[in-house]
């Protein structure tokens, strides 16, 4: 349980190492192809690798969004939140993960949408769904309103430990 546990916590950095593992192994066979079609005519550049590179990279975008949120990387503008007293900061951080609740839960819907529109379209070189590439909006948003649920409880109390306050000088 505890080892599940841990593979939850740090999901968004595993999928990212095995995203960017693909993607540099998808690399790596294209241009060691290419290398080699130039060295002999019996062997071909591989022609599906950089579809693939650019999926997995679609992906690992999503996924790195939901990393930045958890771990506070996203970009914030923080001078307002420092000046405040504690009680109004602190209201303030709920009203901006509030915000990032609604778009997390507009990419899951819109990206559903979307996602389920392109299901007869085809990727050339792969042949498999364009919903594939675009599945990766709906995960990254399910994935960061999983995380904003977590800091929401963090925040509130009502999950792990509670937050230390920042800004807010009293």
């Amino acid at each position: 349980m505890k080892y599940a546990a841990r593979i939850i916590a740090h999901f968004e950095e595993i999928a990212g190492a095995v995203l960017l593992l693909g993607m540099c192994a998808a690399a790596t066979l294209q241009a060691g192809s290419r290398l080699l079609s130039q060295i002999t005519t019996a062997i071909r550049p591989v022609f599906w690798t950089e579809e693939a590179c650019t999926l997995l990279f679609i992906w690992l975008c999503f996924v790195g969004a939901s990393y930045a949120l958890r771990t506070g990387d996203h970009f914030a503008v923080e001078v307002l939140r420092d000046k405040l007293p504690a009680p109004a900061a602190r209201l303030l951080r709920l009203l901006c993960m509030a915000a990032v609740v609604f778009f997390a839960a507009l990419l899951v819907w819109f990206g559903g949408q979307m996602t389920y529109r392109s299901l007869a379209i085809t990727m050339p070189a792969l042949q498999v769904p364009r919903s594939v590439a675009y599945a990766a909006v709906p995960a990254g948003g399910g994935l960061m309103l999983i995380r904003a649920a977590e800091m929401f409880g963090r925040e509130l109390g009502l999950c792990g430990r509670k937050p230390q306050v920042e800004g807010g000088g009293e």
